[in-house]
């Protein structure tokens, strides 16, 4: 039996219109259906109704960098296996920057693996 994994993904924000909105909800909805838990790391501006794929938890940081510096103190609460950002913060597993597709993940960390757990 494969291991459930639990993946937070982080976005800062909310935009109705907005692409990074629209591709963190097509990978919940497939982190779902593939019969692991997400949750999502949001500001209060993500409106409750548009995150039906699990929990959700707010932070209060309005600044890029008062965001990070929260997410880093209530990043062992959220007792994730990865940590996936779309937000420029101080540690994550994998980042995905701008809206070319690009992802960075750690050195080392393959598809189903948690660099932590090494």
């Amino acid at each position: 039996m494969e291991k459930k994994l639990r993946i937070a993904l982080v976005r800062r924000g909310y935009s109705r219109s907005g692409g990074a909105e629209a591709y963190l909800k097509r990978l919940g909805d497939g982190i779902v259906k593939a019969g692991h838990e997400v949750q999502l790391v949001t500001t209060n501006e993500w409106p409750e109704d548009e995150w039906p794929f699990g929990s959700i938890k707010r932070l209060g940081g309005t600044t890029v960098i008062g965001f990070a510096d929260e997410l880093e103190q209530v990043r062992p609460q959220l007792r994730c296996d990865v940590l996936f950002s779309l937000e420029r913060v101080w540690s994550c597993d994998v980042y995905r920057a701008g809206d070319v597709g690009t992802v960075f993940t750690m050195p080392g960390l393959h598809a189903g693996e948690n660099s932590r757990s090494h």
